[in-house]
């Protein structure tokens, strides 16, 4: 498997109400590049007052979306970025060294760990969040990791799955203890590199890197292999990234050693459907998919470019615009998905008259988002600062809150909240309810 440094983009939706922000890793200028993906215009570079950024190579970004974390191949350390002013604000400590050649990271989906996956030594270091340190390493005592690449983890946060290219194995990891519980062994993989879950968690698609050809589907209930994507065309080959989109309806998988195009899978019948060719392809080591599921940006190795595709014609439809020369060899790509926000919020007040008492009742309602990604909850606080929960209310039930025992002649201002599969949430959004 091709393991040159180059550079890392992430893509992280900072409002439901903006178009998604793409950071992208240089690692010929030592600095992460910004993306409006309204524009499809690089608009600048991440400030590193502290010279931090040694070949970035890969970026995360937790699930709010507040931080943002960049390896440093050269130096074997990870940037921490705060995104709220796009400025690096240190390292993330790692007192044990344990951090060697980390050739990818995953957040949990609460949002309080990230696993760096150590390639040169089989190790995959724990940071916590809320310190920004190392605290220490995935137990695998069970099963050792072998020339290790990518992880996935399921929605709920409970499980994480990593393959082992050099074993042809995926080892199960929990979560919860940081300790290797079992692995799945299968006949069907042969170099297993790249995988990417279902966005409801069911399956993962493992790709075989030393056989051309072969996506491996894993059943996540059972951890065991169930077949195999039919590629009845032979489109694949060499696949080192794959992305869903968020609906779980399509499977997009890279074939960037000879061909340079992009293999489309459906997932109801787990095959090869379409390829996506383009001049611009070249070397496509990554991809990443914008939250509302039109677009894919893929990032071409040698050219320092970045083409777009429309995903609604399986067409490559141009090129990211840099006209300030600030992309420098783009490599990864990672998106952190966010909820869309609640349309034609309203509210009104209503009382409920019994024999001695008068309850006041404050009603929200509102519409699902008609665009983004899914939404599991809403939230519902009292205070703009969010910190005072009035309720909940799942996505799968009547879009309405209630808030009984309200005072006499008192306004309201409720602030609703999108919360995705994933916890990730929304900016919220307010509706004042008057006194009647």
């Amino acid at each position: 498997m091709l393991k040159s440094i180059l550079l890392s983009i992430v893509v992280v939706s900072t409002s439901c109400l903006l178009a998604d922000t793409a950071y992208v890793g240089n690692a010929t200028s030592n600095s992460v590049a910004i993306l409006d993906t309204a524009s499809n215009q690089v608009i600048g570079l991440v400030n590193d007052p502290l010279s931090t950024f040694n070949e970035p190579y890969f970026i995360v970004i937790t699930p709010d979306g507040s931080t943002a974390y960049v390896t440093n191949i050269n130096t074997n350390t990870i940037s921490i970025v705060d995104l709220a002013t796009n400025t690096v604000t240190g390292l993330v400590a790692d007192p044990g060294n344990t951090l060697q050649n980390v050739f990818s990271m995953t957040v949990t989906p609460d949002g309080k760990k990230v696993y760096a996956l150590n390639n040169s030594n089989n190790t995959v270091s724990i940071i916590d969040v809320a310190t920004n340190t190392v605290t220490g390493l995935v137990n695998s005592a069970i099963h050792a990791f072998d020339n290790i690449s990518f992880m996935a983890i399921t929605p709920d946060g409970s499980t994480a799955y990593v393959p082992n290219p050099g074993s042809n194995t995926v080892n199960i990891i929990d979560v919860a203890t940081n300790t290797v519980t079992g692995f799945i062994s299968s006949p069907a993989f042969d170099g297993p590199t790249a995988l990417v879950m279902t966005p409801d968690g069911s399956k993962i698609y493992v790709a075989n890197y030393t056989l051309p050809g072969a996506i491996t589907i894993i059943d996540v209930a059972t951890n065991t292999v169930q077949g195999s994507v039919s590629d009845p065309d032979m489109t694949l080959e060499f696949t080192d990234n794959m992305v869903t989109t968020p609906d779980g309806k399509t499977l997009y998988a890279n074939n960037n050693i000879i061909h340079n195009t992009i293999s489309v899978v459906d997932l109801a019948t787990n095959t090869v459907t379409n390829l996506i060719t383009s001049p611009s392809f070249d070397i496509v080591f990554y991809m990443g998919i914008t939250s509302d599921g039109k677009t894919i940006y893929a990032v071409n190795a040698t050219h320092n470019i970045i083409s777009i595709v429309d995903l609604l014609t399986n067409t490559a439809t141009g090129l990211v615009q840099d006209q300030q020369h600030l992309l420098h060899r783009p490599f990864p790509i990672a998106f952190v998905v966010y909820a869309a926000n609640v349309e034609n919020l309203r509210g009104y007040q209503t009382r409920n008259i019994f024999l001695t008492q008068t309850d006041i009742v404050n009603v929200i309602q509102w519409d699902a988002p008609s665009n983004g990604a899914a939404v599991a909850s809403y939230a519902i606080y009292r205070d703009a600062g969010l910190t005072d929960l009035a309720g909940t209310v799942p996505a799968a039930g009547m879009l309405q809150f209630l808030d009984h025992n309200r005072q006499n002649n008192i306004s309201y201002t409720y602030y609703v909240v999108c919360v995705s599969p994933l916890g990730v949430r929304s900016q919220s959004r307010s509706v004042e309810i008057a006194a009647i």
